[in-house]
């Protein structure tokens, strides 16, 4: 049996604000993700408060809204939370600012106490900083290493304008042989050192891209600095979302992917999401 807590899917456990200069623009979005105003009883905003007050109640009214709609069962979210979420509008209606309201609605999620829901921060620039990691002289691939009876590396993550780039080395292309000589399991991390070598020496790779035969392509190593943007997109034909953060920024992936996931929302209504985290190393994804 489902657990009495689950939610019924993608769009209700992830919360999206973007706050704008006369209040925030939450109710919008909770419409387009399909949280209907008709699932519950809305609470009458009276017309005399600030029109930012009325906007901030109109989304905070959606949400909470959103969320008693979406469980499977009403009585879900309990009466303790129902007291939290009162208490939290009452705070709203007697003023709050951009920051208070933000910290309202997140103690609001927080108290469900609930690890599928989660409230996105508001968009985040990224300030621009000179690059921290170091250059290396290669092909600029971003691979995943040989696996028991796979005996190839697999690129993952293709650096833009890079000498595999150029070579026509694609995502998800495997190499198979570096050389002439055959990848192996054995080798494990191994491996990789062969496709590093002295800027202006070259290596030829005989590469399978997936329902494709196999080709050699010979690349020019030279001097790579790692850089792998963020990339997001709708998968084509589907309405599920492609997330991969940037391996080689650690500082600013959590904003760069809840802005990821901001703008997947904005773009149509997502039933799934495919976060791939094959090239994040380690714990480092937040």
């Amino acid at each position: 049996m489902r657990k009495n807590n689950l939610l019924k899917g993608l769009a209700a456990a992830t919360m999206v604000i973007s706050l704008t200069a006369c209040g925030s623009t939450l109710s919008s979005v909770s419409q387009r993700l399909g949280f209907g105003s008709n699932s519950a009883r809305v609470t009458p905003i009276p017309i005399d408060l600030p029109p930012r007050t009325q906007a901030y109640l109109r989304d905070y009214d959606a949400a909470v809204n959103a969320l008693k709609a979406f469980y499977l069962k009403e009585d879900a979210v309990g009466k303790d939370w129902l007291a939290v979420a009162a208490k939290n509008r009452e705070k709203i209606t007697a003023g709050v600012e951009d920051a208070e309201f933000v910290q309202l609605l997140s103690d609001t999620i927080t108290a469900l106490k609930d690890e599928d829901v989660a409230l996105l921060p508001p968009e985040q620039p990224i300030a621009a900083t000179a690059p921290t990691t170091a250059t290396y002289s290669g092909i600029g691939v971003v691979v995943g290493l040989p696996e028991e009876g796979k005996d190839r590396i697999l690129a993952l993550y293709v650096y833009p304008d890079s000498p595999a780039d150029r070579a026509g080395v694609k995502a998800h292309d495997s190499i198979i042989k570096i050389d002439g000589d055959a990848v192996t399991f054995a080798e494990g991390g191994q491996v990789v050192a062969k496709l590093r070598g002295d800027s202006g020496s070259k290596v030829v790779l005989t590469v399978r891209t997936p329902g494709e035969a196999e080709r050699d392509v010979t690349v020019t190593r030279r001097p790579v600095r790692p850089n792998s943007p963020i990339t997001y997109n709708i998968i084509p034909d589907t309405n599920i979302g492609y997330v991969a953060p940037d391996p080689m920024n650690l500082r600013d992936m959590k904003v760069d992917t809840a802005n990821a996931l901001r703008a997947l929302l904005n773009e149509s209504e997502i039933a799934g999401l495919v976060l791939d985290l094959r090239v994040v190393r380690g714990p480092d994804f937040p």
